[in-house]
């Protein structure tokens, strides 16, 4: 498990020959053993520069599992035209979340599909 912090994150820019340039797609930030900036996205005009993802790793899990976990399930979004900076099991969470505590919910829970895909 991981805890993924989606808003408020620092801006990233990484050194390049001697210029701040936007970092790549992937580059990480080790805020100290339990916290990590993570880019999972770039954003779509080459000029901007990428909000990371905060991720806060829990007990028994490595750096390399987390960012591994989060990019793969950042993949697997269905249907997407751009690719979200999310991991799937957290994209639209807080809509979701909002939308059931009205009430709102999809007719039938359980199938071969999630109901957030």
């Amino acid at each position: 498990m991981v805890e993924i912090l989606k808003r408020y994150q620092p801006r990233s820019y990484r050194r390049h020959r001697g210029t701040l340039d936007r970092p790549h797609k992937g580059d990480l930030f080790l805020l100290n053993d339990n916290e990590i900036l993570y880019v999972s996205t770039l954003p779509p005009m080459k000029s901007g520069t990428p909000q990371p993802i905060q991720i806060r790793l829990v007990e028994g899990i490595s750096v390399n599992e987390a960012i591994a976990s989060v990019y793969y399930l950042t993949l697997i979004h269905h249907g997407s035209v751009r690719a979200p900076k999310h991991p799937i099991t957290i994209h639209y969470s807080d809509k979701i979340a909002g939308f059931a505590m009205k009430g709102i919910m999809p007719k039938n829970l359980e199938g071969s599909i999630p109901y957030w895909l």
